[in-house]
């Protein structure tokens, strides 16, 4: 079996001919226009058309390239997790695809010599308390020549998701494992001094990579390929990437390689493919070179900061104008917090306007209600409300300003927002 890697989570598992193509997201302005690809991609659809099968892990943008996915032929196999409110079938189902591979939570499929298991969420959080969980993400495990990889994209494991992997397909040769974050935090926080922003993000990332590690080491693989959450943003808001949680593939190489040596009895070896660049897991033959003319980050950059987003192209509105509309959204918002019971203690202010997300017969009266203000252009938020915009991918896409007293994060509010809209 051979990888190939593109970018992001866009990989090619090729064996005995038979190619699966995974997430090909190759169009740069993505979450709502701010995620780019730096280096610039050289990869066409036309190099990655002439595949067998594809795999969309979930509905986010960066795996979901609508663009692309609408120049494929329309029978073309694609294997999707059944899981869920099945977002991601409905929208493949209306592109017009017509051999969709819908597969359950452990559930196998046969894809030329290829065996390919599909899984649901691993956990809530990684990291942090979530009682609603995670709604869209998937993984894939590929076997085929006697070989084994996990392809995790932002489907975080755990250690017992690890042994679970392990115990079920055996040693894995390679593990693709998420290095980095996507999200606003701490970029968009104004909350946080400078310095702060940049301790933290360091932070968050060697955190990810230590929980990774553990996993790897409990799945015994032979490789860890840092895989997925790699971007940087554009537009007007290309001045935060400095306090992104982006480790870049280097980064990730050296604490990888730092923590796993002979003298600890752990041979897992970092794997860093460019753009095209290849493993072949059965003859072991490594190719990862990259092309000699790559534009400087600081010309990109210059170029990269004049781009406009969709919503920089809207008619300008109110606040005034959106009153209604905010009214009928935090209406749909609160259905959506009795049908899950979540009812935080908290104040939330977007642009100014203000509601409480607790339960009013709760007894909140000796406790101090926590807050968050939103900030973020009247533009997006009418299309947020509108439903042209989506509320994670203004977020993910670094689009809205935060402020939180304290400063805890809650998942479950990150999910909660997907439905304040009319």
């Amino acid at each position: 079996m051979k990888l190939t890697h593109i970018d992001n989570a866009c990989c090619i598992y090729e064996s005995k001919g038979y190619k699966l193509l995974a997430d090909p997201w190759l169009t740069d302005g993505a979450f709502e226009g701010s995620w780019f690809h730096y280096p610039p991609l050289v990869t066409t659809f036309e190099d990655i058309k002439d595949v067998d099968a594809l795999y969309i892990s979930h509905l986010h943008p960066d795996h979901y390239d609508e663009t692309i996915l609408k120049q494929f032929r329309r029978d073309i196999p694609i294997l999707v997790l059944d899981h869920g409110a099945n977002f991601l079938i409905k929208k493949l189902t209306a592109l017009g695809f017509t051999h969709l591979n819908k597969l359950k939570d452990k559930q196998t499929a046969i894809m030329g010599p290829m065996e390919v298991t599909l899984y649901a969420p691993f956990v809530s959080h990684p990291f942090d308390n979530s009682n609603l969980g995670n709604f869209i993400d998937s993984a894939m495990v590929v076997e085929a020549e006697g070989k084994v990889v996990l392809n995790a994209n932002d489907n975080t494991p755990d250690k017992a998701a690890g042994k679970m992997l392990y115990d079920r397909h055996g040693k894995f040769s390679v593990v693709q494992l998420k290095d980095s974050l996507a999200g606003a935090y701490p970029s968009c926080f104004t909350n946080l001094t400078s310095d702060q922003k940049l301790s933290e993000a360091k932070r968050l990332i060697n955190r990810q990579l230590i929980a990774m590690c553990q996993v790897a080491d409990t799945m015994k693989a032979e490789w860890f390929q840092p895989f997925a959450g790699d971007y940087t943003l554009g537009g007007r808001l290309a001045d935060k990437n400095p306090y992104l949680g982006v480790a870049g593939k280097q980064y990730s190489a050296q604490f990888i390689a730092s923590r796993y040596s002979e003298k600890y009895g752990i041979l897992t070896k970092p794997l860093i493919l460019n753009e095209r660049g290849s493993l072949d897991l059965v003859t072991g033959e490594l190719l990862s070179s990259y092309r000699n003319s790559i534009i400087s980050y600081e010309k990109w950059l210059e170029r990269a900061k004049q781009i406009k987003y969709p919503y920089e192209l809207d008619p300008t509105v109110s606040m005034d104008d959106l009153t209604d509309k905010l009214n009928t959204a935090r209406e749909r918002l609160a259905k959506f917090q009795d049908k899950h019971h979540y009812y935080p203690n908290l104040v939330i202010s977007i642009n100014g306007y203000k509601f409480f997300m607790g339960d009013e017969k709760m007894n909140f009266m000796n406790s101090k209600p926590n807050r968050i203000e939103f900030t973020l252009d009247n533009r997006a938020l009418s299309g947020v409300l509108d439903r042209r915009y989506h509320w994670n991918n203004l977020e993910v896409g670094c689009h809205i300003e935060m402020k939180r007293e304290p400063n805890v994060y809650d998942p479950d509010l990150v999910n909660a927002m997907c439905f304040f809209h009319v």
